[in-house]
Formats: C-alpha cells, structure tokens, sequence
C-alpha cells in the first residue's frame, strides 16, 4: 500500500496526459492489486471506492451526491484527457 501512496504522490506532480503518466498509473494499478484484499478485508467501502467504478455516490447520512473518485476516475483522466491540470492533486482516495 505504500508504494500505490507513493506512486499517487509521483502521479500528482506530471502532467495528466503525458507518457510518463501512463507508465506511473501502470505500476500504481499493479501495486494496488496488491493491497487491494487487505484494503478491502479491513474496510471493504473505502476498497470499493478506491477501485470501484467512475460513478457518482450518494451518501444517505447527508444526501449528497459525491463525485466519483479513485483508480477508476484517475485513469479516465489519464488516457481520455479534458481534466484540468490540478486534477490528479485533488483526487486522493
């Protein structure tokens, strides 16, 4: 799980829809398969969200609808573009 945290603070400093982006995502993808059953055994909401799909959630206790976070949305960025720039800061699981 540390290398997925790392590799999301590496992500967040290039450009979204640059090569070296692509090739960051890949090894966060493959690190986080890793953790991904201890992630989901201890708390199997926050693994859904983190690798879920790209969809918006509503949340019952304060009926808001949040917007669709983790690997999923990441990628989205990554390989279809029309984020802008901050984007891969402000995604954090």
């Amino acid at each position: 799980m540390t290398k997925a945290v790392n590799l999301i603070d590496t992500l967040s400093k290039v450009d979204a829809e640059s090569d070296e982006a692509k090739k960051i995502f890949t090894a966060l993808r493959v690190a986080f398969k890793k953790a991904e059953p201890y992630a989901s055994y201890l708390n199997p909401e926050v693994g859904h969200r983190a690798n879920g799909p790209a969809l918006p959630v509503f949340a019952e206790d304060t009926e808001r609808i949040l917007n669709p976070i983790g690997l999923q949305k990441i990628e989205e960025s990554i390989y279809e573009g029309g984020e802008e720039p901050p984007f891969l800061k402000k995604k954090r699981f």
